[in-house]
């Protein structure tokens, strides 16, 4: 299983209706345009 899948079952049993609120109102992920190059930069020094 997807550690995502199980972190989101665990703050959906642990906060409740104040957490789907906070989902529902916050982009899961989102990298400016304007940052991809930075962004980018960052993700081939993981590598």
């Amino acid at each position: 299983m997807d550690i995502h899948f199980v972190e989101e079952k665990e703050l959906m049993d642990r906060f409740g209706d104040s957490y789907r609120e906070y989902r529902n109102e916050t982009p899961a992920f989102f990298v400016p345009p304007k940052n991809w190059g930075l962004f980018s930069k960052y993700l081939i020094g993981m590598a």
